[in-house]
Formats: structure tokens, sequence, C-alpha cells
């Protein structure tokens, strides 16, 4: 009749009250963990983000609108993206770094996320994978009258997604080391406890 017995509640409270404690505190660590992640992607994707609209700007000053296309698929061949392109505020593709999305429909998201005004949005991709999309409007500038007209408006809208699934399993391998950790630890105390 061990439950029944004085030390045998005080070892099974014990054994809750570690679970609830560093259950919490792991609970804590992971989801802190997933926020840097989080966090860090997006940099990440702001930093290319930047670099391509630069690159684009430039190719755009001087006409060479094929150079556009060259440069989404060059960067969109990184492994870390699963596309890079650009798209008009109605939602039809006009450059992408894979070329048989052209003329097509945007993935919802991306244009949900455009229209909302906001600059990023996380989401499940096709195959399942988690993908962060981040968009930035492309305003014309003074030097894009000459083929956009005059007046400041959006032109396009440049669409980068990142794939997350590296960064997922990260996360999943240090839940299961925090998992595992924490019921050696609850074990150890509840065993020295009960001893």
């Amino acid at each position: 009749m061990f439950f029944k017995s004085l030390i045998g509640r005080i070892v099974i409270l014990s054994f809750l009250l570690f679970m609830f404690a560093i259950g919490s505190v792991t609970l804590f660590h992971i989801r802190r963990e997933h926020t840097h992640i989080t966090t860090s992607s997006l940099r990440t994707a702001d930093l290319m983000m930047s670099v391509i609209e630069r690159a684009i700007y430039s190719s755009m000053s001087t006409g060479n609108s094929r150079d556009v296309q060259t440069i989404l698929e060059m960067v969109g061949s990184d492994e870390r993206l699963a596309g890079v392109r650009i798209f008009h505020p109605d939602g039809r593709v006009l450059k992408s770094s894979e070329p048989h999305e052209i003329g097509r429909r945007v993935n919802p998201h991306d244009l949900a996320t455009f229209l909302q005004g906001q600059k990023h949005d996380v989401f499940r991709g096709p195959t399942g994978e988690e993908v962060m999309g981040v968009v930035k409007p492309i305003y014309t500038e003074r030097r894009c009258t000459p083929c956009h007209g005059a007046g400041r408006r959006v032109i396009g809208v440049l669409n980068l997604d990142l794939s997350l699934s590296e960064m997922e399993a990260q996360l999943l391998e240090t839940s299961q080391l925090f998992s595992f950790t924490m019921l050696v630890i609850v074990l150890l105390l509840t065993g020295g406890i009960s001893l």
C-alpha cells in the first residue's frame, strides 16, 4: 500500500511538483527559442530582400528588365528559399525564381500579407513545411518615371518565401533534449527524496 502511506504520498507529490516546475521552465525556454529562431529568420529575409531590391533597382534603372528575372533565379537557387518573386498588387506574378509561376496568381498567404499591410507571415507550404513569407512593396521613384510614369505608387511587390524546415528541425532537437533532461532530473530528485 505504497500510495496510501505518507512516504508514498510525499514521493508522488514531489514528483508532480518537480514535473510542473521543470516542465514550466522547459516550455518557457522552448517558446523563447522559437521566438529567437523566427526573429533570426526575419533578419535573414530582410537582408536578402535589401540585396535583391538594390540589384533590381540597378538593373531597371539601366533598362535591363531581363536581368531582374536572372537575379531572381540566381537568388532563388538558395536551398533555404521556397521562392522569390515580384507580383503585381492585384496578385499576378510578374517575375519569379520559378519561371512557370509567371502569369499565375501568387500564393494567397503572400497576397493577404501584402493587402493587410503586414511585413511577414508564417504558413504551411505546399509540401507541409513551415514557410515565412516576407513582402516588400516596390514604389516608383524619380528614376522610374520614364517607364512607369510620374507619381509615387506601388508598381510591384517583392516577395520572398523562406523555408523554416531547418529551423523546425533544430527546435525539435532542442525540445527533445530539454524533455529528456527534464525527465532525468525529475527521476533523480524523486528517487533521492524517496530514498
